[in-house]
């Protein structure tokens, strides 16, 4: 491998962090992202995503890779819902971004709304106090999609 690990990923544009009720979601949201081209000319580069998924193969340290990845992605897109908000490698996710610009100042995070209630239906989504200052796009409603979709790729 002649490219180191940051050369590699340097040019990652988001890190989706997400819980695994929201998979199949983010999934299809990465695949769209990752069609598009950094300025909308179909000759452009790509845009690149990176989620644990896609970037963290087998036998990998699994929280040095995060680490990395979260350093060097431009843009940190937390999808908020009941199990976001309760899993520890979330947890482990928006704390480093958080600890390293409490206030947002450089608009690295988006925070993506998706669910008010768990997918077992048994708890409403509270958020945490990094979330409550934060203005988010709410894709809580499948018909808003495109235009939540727009202004993501706007940033």
């Amino acid at each position: 491998m002649a490219e180191t690990e940051q050369q590699h990923h340097s040019e990652f544009d988001a890190f989706i962090s997400y819980s695994w009720a929201d998979q199949d979601w983010v999934r299809d949201l990465a695949e769209q992202l990752e069609s598009e081209t950094i300025d909308g000319l179909p000759n452009s580069r790509h845009l690149r995503v990176f989620t644990d998924e896609l970037e963290i193969e087998p036998g990998e340290n699994i929280y040095k890779k995060l680490s990395v990845g979260l350093q060097i992605c431009r843009y940190f897109l937390p999808v908020l819902s009941p199990e976001f908000l309760d899993s520890e490698a979330s947890a482990f996710e928006w704390t480093h971004v958080v600890a390293e610009d409490p206030a947002n100042k450089h608009g690295k995070m988006i925070p993506l709304l998706l669910r008010d209630v768990s997918s077992d239906g048994q708890n409403r989504l509270n958020l945490s106090a990094p979330f409550k200052s934060l203005r988010y796009l709410d894709f809580r409603k499948s018909g808003d999609f495109k235009r939540k979709y727009s202004e993501l790729l706007r940033r």
